[in-house]
């Protein structure tokens, strides 16, 4: 082929790597990353007895940002927390009854990535039901950093994890987590999970109590030793008797801890559980209306919507509660009180017949297809099936995947001279300069020939040291955002005449599926 159809053909490549051509040919963008992906848009805990669904799917790291430990994958989301008091706080993270990963996790104080000072961290082994914890003194109007990021994983990514914080007294405390209201209907195999965390710092013995919900809720009553940060889980579930119809129960799961093979009682802990027995008679008819039914949503963003529910019947409805048909999407709602203030529920409710109430809905989790609606303790009710009765996240995309490549030494034409029988390096320069970052796959192809050949390449500095192993197979790069980085090529040149095409391509690889980041290239030409 003549050489001025190869410059021209380079030419052309060399437009799709430039940032004012960039990703023409794509078509869909890369899934955006979690809401707090970024250091600068964390996700605020809130000390209650709720856990939150994370996630690291798309998650990405920023420039300057400190590893939790040699083997961090550098798929990071961020939390804060800013007491207001001084305080003592034990801060969990679990896989509970997701799949297992090394998720790994680290508290720090400072308001840049670059000067954070490391507090405690803590990893997981990877293994099923798995809780780490963290236990800090807090002091009153600082703000503390909590990073999660995972251990390279193989055999697949599994990104998703639980978190919450509880605040405890200072000699120490038990910290009691859950996804989810603990309401369980009468009749179901309905139960709820309840996460126990040792806050002291010694081993305590502990045991759960439903007090005087044992005649409609069943829970283990063994004695169960913890050690300081660990942690178990104590399931409810509905007894098995036969309640009373149309009625609603009150009551806590109350976890004592005490001296380990002593009777006397250190300290306490306790959560709200309901029982609610279905009304197999009355058949009210209600009408839902969500003022936000569909919400596009970025990974774990909380969805948060008013909601108006009429009885429009002449019969009462009871044992009301808005639930989610994933176990894993945790869901919170509130009622407008009288003072026009909105009141935390999380428990039953009833609507009289002919009257509406106003609600506030808040679900935190991947929502992909997902919905939250409202039940009630009834077998057969009549609830309105349009769109507004039901409150559902929908996929939303992000920005292109876009690298810019340039090759060093390389002229307006796009060719590398070289004598015969020379050895040479070339060093590219990566830049992503797109709002996405995470995974790319680069590769470098030539047309072996003893024109010239890319015997291997490494990532390298900029003066082309390879800062890791040559390999002749394509590179795996996780890019900040604005992150630069160097692959150094290692030329041959033969005795030849003509000239050899070199190109190279990076793939963002994180995603439904692979978009094309850049391609590009040069010729090898004689000297």
């Amino acid at each position: 082929m003549p050489f001025d159809l190869l410059r021209r053909m380079m030419l052309v490549v060399a437009l799709v790597v430039l940032p004012s051509a960039a990703m023409a040919d794509v078509v869909q963008s890369q899934p955006f990353g979690p809401i707090n992906d970024s250091f600068a848009t964390p996700t605020d805990l809130s000390d209650d007895e709720y856990l939150t669904l994370g996630s690291l799917l798309f998650a990405t790291r920023q420039i300057g940002e400190p590893a939790i430990s040699a083997t961090s994958a550098g798929r990071s989301v961020w939390y804060n927390y800013k007491p207001k008091a001084d305080t003592r706080a034990v801060i969990a993270l679990t896989t509970g009854n997701l799949e297992a990963a090394p998720f790994q996790i680290a508290a720090y104080t400072g308001d840049t990535p670059s000067s954070l000072k490391r507090l405690a961290a803590a990893t997981m082994k990877g293994v099923d039901s798995e809780t780490v914890s963290l236990v800090l003194d807090l002091t009153a109007g600082t703000t503390y950093r909590i990073k999660i990021d995972t251990a390279i994983q193989a055999g697949g990514f599994r990104p998703y994890f639980n978190i919450g914080l509880r605040r405890i007294a200072s000699a120490g405390g038990l910290a009691m987590l859950r996804w989810r209201s603990a309401i369980i209907e009468d009749g179901t195999s309905e139960n709820r999970e309840v996460l126990v965390v040792n806050g002291y710092g010694k081993q305590v013995d502990v045991k759960p109590d439903v007090g005087d919900l044992a005649d409609r809720i069943a829970v283990a009553s063994a004695t169960i030793k913890l050690a300081p940060k660990a942690a178990t889980w104590f399931r409810v579930a509905d007894q098995g008797s036969k309640a009373p119809d149309n009625t609603t129960k009150q009551g806590k799961l109350v976890v004592t801890a005490s001296e380990v093979n002593a009777k006397a009682s250190i300290g306490s802990s306790s959560v709200e559980i309901s029982h609610v027995a279905v009304n197999l008679t009355d058949r009210p008819t209600l009408t839902v209306r969500f003022a936000r039914p569909g919400q596009g949503f970025r990974t774990t963003l909380h969805f948060l919507s008013s909601a108006d529910v009429a009885n429009t019947s002449t019969v009462d409805a009871s044992g009301c509660r808005f639930e989610p048909d994933e176990a894993l999407v945790g869901t919170k709602f509130y009622r407008l009180g009288d003072n026009g203030k909105w009141v935390d529920m999380n428990r039953p409710f009833a609507i009289a017949a002919g009257t509406t109430k106003h609600f506030q809905v808040v679900t935190s989790g991947w929502m992909s297809g997902r919905a939250v609606s409202l039940r009630c303790g009834h077998r057969s009710i009549s609830l309105n099936t349009d769109p507004m009765a039901r409150m559902t996240g929908y996929p939303q995309l992000g920005e292109p995947a876009t690298l810019t490549v340039t090759s060093k030494n390389v002229d307006g034409l796009l060719r590398f001279a070289m004598p015969d029988f020379a050895t040479s390096r070339l060093t590219a320069k990566i830049v992503n300069g797109a709002g996405y970052a995470g995974e790319y796959r680069f590769a470098v192809a030539a047309n072996s020939t003893p024109a010239g050949q890319v015997e291997a390449y490494c990532l390298s500095n900029a003066s082309g040291v390879c800062k890791a192993a040559t390999t002749t197979t394509p590179l795996t790069l996780n890019l900040a955002e604005r992150e630069t980085v160097y692959v150094t090529l290692m030329i041959h040149r033969g005795n030849a005449t003509g000239d050899a095409l070199v190109t190279y391509s990076a793939l963002a690889t994180d995603g439904i599926a692979n978009r094309q980041a850049a391609t590009g290239g040069f010729m090898i030409t004689e000297q």
